[in-house]
């Protein structure tokens, strides 16, 4: 019987832009072909064939059929083509499949597809697939975008192990559906279960994560983020804090017109995602002020409470100062003397 393809996955096996996924080796094999392509830039070339010639494309870690459902590609052959061309599955260059030939079109590009079924592997892994001619010498054939295709629809793989009237027993074993005849010994490995529970400490950042770890050892805290092992209600948990002002703030700028009499207060409500700490002011006037100060929620700031701005001056703060979410700093200026008033302007630099 036909099982329909679970959780079935695609990968492409040869298109310049997988270059290093797949190795491409063999006899008579340019797999950098200019001159023809199906898509891209390039295409796989065996040319000048005497007699035989194969195409090897070699995975960089085992692959499994269950994972996949067919095989796809584009082949184009030469004129004087009239030999047979033909595929099959290989792990370590030994043959864990059938052969199975690919229909061609002379001078033209011919999509094939073959159900894996098709190949009626003799076992689940695989890590190699020889593309094969063999019959008369002729100019050769092109290879374009070869792939493992997923089919949700589509047939996968042959699963009819009692069609001899045996009994079969199927089991569950690190995260696979398994199956033997109920008098042997060795379980056969069917499909991966997805989600299954042997894997379920272990994560992954995405398909292209070639490891599963810890959760702990996936994230990377970045500028003005900690990371932390949970304790109490958060035992077993990551508890993710910002240790910075939030947002990419760092700097306030303002600019005021103080007013002749009369001291004058102006207040900035800063609003970030926490805490943060005044390390410095950088202020000017347009004329001379004496006794500028800067308060956090009405308290004076260390080192920026008696300050006589005139030109370009920077102050920098000698307390901790670290105000809590939403905290108001307010600018203190003395009134001016002259009937014309003045300006202050200049930032607040936060750390």
């Amino acid at each position: 019987m036909r099982s329909l393809g679970l959780m079935k996955t695609s990968r492409m096996i040869y298109d310049e832009h997988t270059e290093g996924e797949w190795e491409v080796t063999g006899t008579c094999v340019n797999p950098e072909y200019d001159e023809e392509m199906y898509s891209g830039d390039v295409s796989c070339a065996v040319l000048d064939i005497e007699d035989t010639a194969e195409v090897i494309f070699t995975a960089g870690e085992t692959e499994g059929f269950h994972k996949h459902s067919m095989l796809s590609g584009y082949i184009y052959t030469f004129d004087d083509a009239t030999g047979i061309i033909s595929a099959g599955f290989y792990l370590d260059d030994e043959l864990v499949s059938g052969i199975v030939q690919i229909a061609t079109e002379k001078n033209a590009w011919k999509q094939f597809e073959i159900y894996l079924e098709d190949f009626s592997p003799k076992s689940n892994d695989f890590n190699q697939l020889k593309i094969s001619y063999s019959g008369l010498a002729h100019d050769g054939f092109l290879l374009d975008y070869i792939k493992l295709e997923k089919s949700i629809a589509s047939p996968a793989m042959v699963f009819n192990p009692a069609k001899d009237g045996r009994e079969v027993e199927l089991r569950e074993s690190d995260n696979w559906l398994e199956w033997r005849y109920v008098d042997e010994e060795n379980w056969t490995q069917l499909y991966e279960i997805p989600g299954g529970t042997a894997t379920d400490e272990l994560v992954k950042y995405d398909e292209g994560d070639p490891t599963a770890g810890y959760l702990s050892e996936k994230i990377i805290a970045g500028e003005n983020i900690s990371i932390d092992e949970g304790t109490e209600e958060n035992e077993n948990k990551l508890v993710i804090s910002s240790t910075g002002c939030g947002a990419g703030l760092s700097e306030i700028s303002f600019e005021f017109c103080v007013q002749a009499g009369e001291a004058q207060t102006f207040d900035i409500d800063i609003y970030v995602t926490s805490g943060y700490t005044i390390s410095k002011a950088i202020l000017e006037s347009d004329g001379t002020l004496e006794g500028v100060s800067i308060d956090i929620d009405s308290t004076p700031v260390d080192g920026l409470d008696d300050m006589e701005v005139s030109t370009v001056d920077v102050f920098s703060a000698t307390n901790n100062n670290v105000a809590g979410i939403g905290k108001r700093v307010t600018i203190n200026t003395p009134g001016v003397d002259s009937d014309t008033p003045t300006v202050i302007r200049g930032k607040i630099v936060l750390a």
